[in-house]
């Protein structure tokens, strides 16, 4: 029995400290008059229906135009996506527009946009998002006052009116994932980062030999993060403000969704950070002993008292986390779903991580967008 309640308490222990981590991060409204010159790069592939949203957000920021540049680098799209950013370019001079040639897939595509930019600063956001005006602002303001290496940024899935669907599972399951992000950086143990609103110094890129460790499918926004973690580990910090928050569109569909989620568990492998591994570990553990405990629970193989303890316990401390957070990003109606999430998430992270382990994905196929 005891170490039945190692498991859950290890468990209670992680993601109290997230929630402590999510409370210690300050907002900060000080005014800011220095302006760091700031290059946007994106890359994409077969992003005809997104494209023009993003840039047409991106130019309209409330930035000096002087201050800032915007870089697309098109990864051998078949579709029209290079035709309409040239078409773009052609009235916005801050624009600069290239075309990955020489190789293909995200990662070099973006150290292409990082090697042909002017900034000081690099913010990286994925081709498919949205933003407010007042986005870059903030990341120079945040910048300014804390000189960090790395700037973690908060990312939300786009929700629609329809409570029990899809798209607001997905919303919900990806906002506890920035919850652990933020949490684990305002305890000064990142975890976690996503390259859909990432900032970085360029010349902390520069240090690197292999910064997004070309060899490896994915992963260039957290073997980056992993990297600097490791030079400068008190440099990494999370910025925490409505107006810095990138709007990113959820998978379409099951299939889709599950080939995502695996690219993004099959680079765990590939960590070499103690709390990182350590986390996952628990987190993983905790949810096949929730499972484990109700399968055996149904043959009768033992009591169904140890499936009560594990889901329990999961959610007891899972709930506070998230419907703090869900607050901060005017999300709460959301939480209506949180108990059927928390049913359904054991199989999935489950399921997703064995899967991890000899299915190959890719990040985008010539003719799916959402890969």
């Amino acid at each position: 029995m005891l170490i039945l309640l190692i498991i859950p308490s290890l468990y209670f222990i992680v993601i109290l400290f997230f929630l402590f981590g999510w409370q210690k991060l300050k907002i900060s409204n000080e005014k800011v008059v220095e302006f760091e010159v700031i290059s946007v790069v994106v890359a994409a592939k077969n992003e005809e229906e997104n494209i023009l949203n993003l840039l047409n957000d991106i130019v309209k920021q409330n930035y000096p135009l002087e201050k800032f540049e915007l870089i697309l680098i098109d990864d051998n799209s078949s579709d029209e996506t290079y035709n309409i950013a040239f078409e773009f370019q052609k009235t916005h001079k801050n624009f600069k527009l290239l075309k990955n040639q020489l190789l293909s897939g995200k990662k070099s595509a973006i150290n292409f946009g990082i090697e042909n930019s002017m900034g000081k600063l690099i913010v990286t956001i994925d081709a498919d998002c949205r933003v407010g005006e007042s986005w870059l602002s903030e990341i120079n303001k945040f910048y300014s006052q804390t000189k960090a290496k790395m700037i973690i940024a908060p990312v939300v899935f786009s929700t629609n009116k329809k409570i029990f669907s899809f798209d607001n599972f997905q919303a919900l399951e990806f906002l506890s994932l920035q919850a652990s992000t933020a949490g684990a950086v305002g305890i000064n143990s990142p975890i976690m980062c996503n390259g859909a609103n990432l900032i970085f110094e360029k010349t902390v890129f520069s240090e690197f030999e292999n910064p997004h460790k070309k060899e490896i499918e994915s992963g260039d926004d957290m073997f980056l993060m992993l990297n600097i973690k490791k030079r400068y580990p008190n440099q990494i910090k999370y910025l925490k403000h409505k107006d810095a928050i990138v709007t990113t569109k959820p998978t379409e569909n099951i299939k889709q969704f599950v080939n995502q989620r695996i690219r993004w568990a099959s680079k765990s492998a590939f960590y070499k950070d103690f709390f990182v591994n350590f986390t996952g570990i628990i987190v993983f553990v905790m949810n096949i002993s929730v499972l484990s405990a109700f399968i055996g629970a149904i043959l009768k193989l033992f009591s169904w008292d140890y499936f009560l303890l594990f889901f329990t316990a999961k959610t007891i401390v899972d709930f506070p986390l998230l419907f703090t957070v869900s607050k901060f990003y005017s999300m709460r109606r959301l939480m209506f779903l949180f108990l059927p999430l928390q049913i359904i998430y054991p199989i999935y992270v489950v399921v997703i991580g064995f899967l991890s382990f000899f299915v190959k994905t890719k990040w985008k196929k010539t003719t799916d967008n959402k890969q």
